[in-house]
């Protein structure tokens, strides 16, 4: 933030094409959610590939492990993120925006937008059959970890990218793109 409520955000994108920046945040108490297209006109180089169907993608010091079973459409699914830091558990997650993870799901062909919260990971979440959204079981505790989880339904067959946010002690956020195909 440069104090002027204008924050800067560095991602270099894997190639030409239509894209889509999704913004969610607070303004005088209220909650505002906005999407912009973006067309990226030639491919960036990329020391490495974000977003694999890796199990595990490296960010900021963090491994971040996404566990989910087979995804099929229509199908109440959990997603559970494992985050690592330093070889071991990371235990001091903290809330970022009053959850423990917000999760942004976008359809590769741009047709579907998704905003999901995750929770500290609890072994009886109720898995709804609602439109993706996990129930919120209260205030989300002040530190937490390793595990994060949201129950989504994907209403759609396809390639989908998952964006996921979680904060530190310190209040740094850490962004973290998988790619997952849905059946």
């Amino acid at each position: 933030d440069t104090g002027a409520g204008v924050y800067t955000l560095e991602y270099l994108f894997p190639k030409a094409g239509r894209y889509v920046l999704a913004l969610t945040f607070r303004i005088r108490g209220q909650s505002v959610s906005a999407t912009e297209e973006i067309i990226v006109v030639a491919p960036a180089p990329r020391e490495k590939k974000a977003g694999a169907q890796s199990e595990t993608i490296e960010v900021d010091g963090y491994a971040v492990s996404l566990k989910v079973e087979k995804i099929k459409q229509n199908v109440p699914t959990e997603l559970r993120f494992h985050v690592e830091k330093e070889g071991g558990p990371a235990t001091n997650l903290s809330p970022y925006l009053g959850a423990a993870a917000h999760i942004s799901i976008f359809r590769e062909d741009l047709s579907l937008f998704q905003h999901v919260h995750g929770e500290p990971y609890a072994r009886h979440l109720t898995l709804h059959l609602s439109r993706s959204e996990t129930s919120h079981h209260g205030p989300t505790p002040k530190a937490f970890g390793p595990d994060i989880q949201s129950v989504v339904t994907f209403e759609h067959p396809g390639r989908h990218h998952i964006f996921v946010e979680f904060s530190d002690a310190l209040k740094k956020i850490h962004l973290v793109h998988f790619i997952r195909d849905v059946q």
